[in-house]
Parts: structure tokens; sequence; C-alpha cells
């Protein structure tokens, strides 16, 4: 349980970083936020896209978006005992999820491309 309070906590900064950078971008550059998008995907490639409306939508991308990070959470002792650092092999545990799932399972399912096929700005 602690692990998917810390993965639930984990996705705080992770999701204000996303903002943050998202602001930067210039107007053309913007794509909807990563955690939009592939729920968007997910829900077209199921046929359930037309029985969301905008907020419904929104509000499924914040709860898988914050679901998973709880779930990667939970999964993070089992992947390690005692350690030292834990904000730092947990924060590095964090990034691991995040680049794995963005190289393998978000493309396999074909909900986003891998992070090399898309435009230069995106990844960062």
């Amino acid at each position: 349980m602690a692990g998917a309070i810390g993965g639930l906590l984990a996705t705080i900064p992770m999701t204000l970083a996303m903002e943050a950078l998202y602001r930067r971008l210039q107007r053309e550059e913007r794509y909807p936020l990563l955690p939009r998008e592939i729920t968007q995907n997910l829900l077209q490639k199921v046929e359930a896209d037309a029985l969301l409306d905008e907020e419904q939508r929104v509000e499924l991308s914040l709860v898988s978006h914050f679901g998973y990070g709880a779930f990667a959470g939970s999964l993070y002792p089992s992947t390690r005992q005692r350690v030292a650092h834990p904000l730092v092999y947990g924060s590095g545990y964090g990034v691991a999820i995040c680049a794995a799932s963005y190289f393998s399972w978000i493309p396999v399912l074909q909900t986003l491309p891998p992070p090399h096929r898309q435009p230069a700005n995106r990844p960062g």
C-alpha cells in the first residue's frame, strides 16, 4: 500500500512538470499531454470515444494517469528490500517505469508511436 501511495504522490510532480513543459512549447507544437492522448487513443480503439463527453474524457485521463502511477508504485517494493536512499531509488524507478512504458507497451498497443518517432520537441 505504501508503494501505491508513493506512486500516486510521485505522479503529482511528474504531472506538474509535463504541464510546465507543455506551456513552454510554441502553440503550433502543442499536442494533448501524453496521458490524455493515450486515453483518447485507447477509447477510440475500443470504440468508446463517442460515449463520453469532454469533461468525462478529461476525468478519465486524470484517473488513468494517477491510477497508473499508483499501480507502478505498488510494484516498487518488490524490486527492492531496504535501501539507503529511497527517494533516489524511487525517483530512478519512476523514470525507468516511464521510459519503459513509452518504449514498450504504449507503442505495442499502438496508442502512441515510440518517442524516437515523434516530433523532436514531444519526447522532451
